[in-house]
């Protein structure tokens, strides 16, 4: 490929970042059976991958009860069950992420690793265990 007289290649970036779709910022959810947690891949399909879904009370995920779960999925949409017993009327925020992080080997190649970092606030969806009555 030629562009201004100056040889080159085409390449194409894509990203695999997951999103939380379900429930919605400050749902109500007034039963255990609508309690699961959804996300979607930015891209489909994609490879097999490895994401991290948290549930805890607090926005800072640092409380006792905090819940981790690693799911493994191909893409699109992803699911997780919390198991964690809801106590009505009480908040709990969610997240999501893809595992991955790079390092460089002893020639200074970057290859991915499996680990995960998550932004303290982005992404973070609050839902409200509300029992009908």
């Amino acid at each position: 490929m030629v562009i201004d007289n100056q040889l080159g290649f085409e390449f194409y970036v894509s990203d695999n970042i997951a999103t939380t779709i379900y429930p919605p910022d400050f749902a109500m959810i007034n039963t255990k059976d609508h309690f699961v947690l959804k996300a979607s891949t930015s891209s489909v399909p994609v490879t097999k991958g490895d994401y991290i879904f948290q549930i805890d009370t607090t926005a800072y995920f640092n409380s006792p009860i905090l819940e981790k779960a690693k799911v493994v999925s191909e893409g699109g949409l992803i699911t997780y069950e919390p198991k964690m017993q809801l106590v009505k009327d009480r908040v709990y925020y969610w997240r999501v992420a893809q595992i991955v992080s790079i390092r460089k080997d002893i020639n200074g190649h970057k290859h991915l690793l499996h680990t995960y970092q998550m932004k303290m606030k982005a992404g973070i969806k609050v839902i409200i265990f509300n029992l009908a009555k």
